[in-house]
Parts: C-alpha cells; structure tokens; sequence
C-alpha cells in the first residue's frame, strides 16, 4: 500500500527524472495490484456464493 501511495504522490518530473530505477517498482508495485485486486475480487465472488447458498 505504502508503495503504491508513494508511486501516485511522486510528480510528472520525479517520474521522468528518475523513471530508469523506477520502471522496474512501478511495474512490480502494478502487477502485485493487479494480482491482489484478482484475489480480492475472488474472495468476494467465494463470500456471496457462500451467502446466496446458505440459508
């Protein structure tokens, strides 16, 4: 979460200034997003079918 935070706070000219040692966090920090937001989404799917099928 703190990475994330951190990647949206940073400004337009930080990003270009130092996107050669950023690029590698950024797509890290997006793809463990992604990753988490799937789970997320799975978990939700798993917590309704078990509230539509129990009583």
């Amino acid at each position: 979460m703190m990475v994330l935070r951190s990647i949206q706070n940073m400004r337009i000219e930080d990003l270009i200034f130092c996107i050669d040692d950023r690029v590698f966090l950024t797509e890290l920090a997006a793809c463990v997003y992604r990753v988490f937001k799937k789970i997320q989404a799975l978990m939700l799917l798993t917590l309704n079918g078990f509230l539509v099928i129990s009583p």
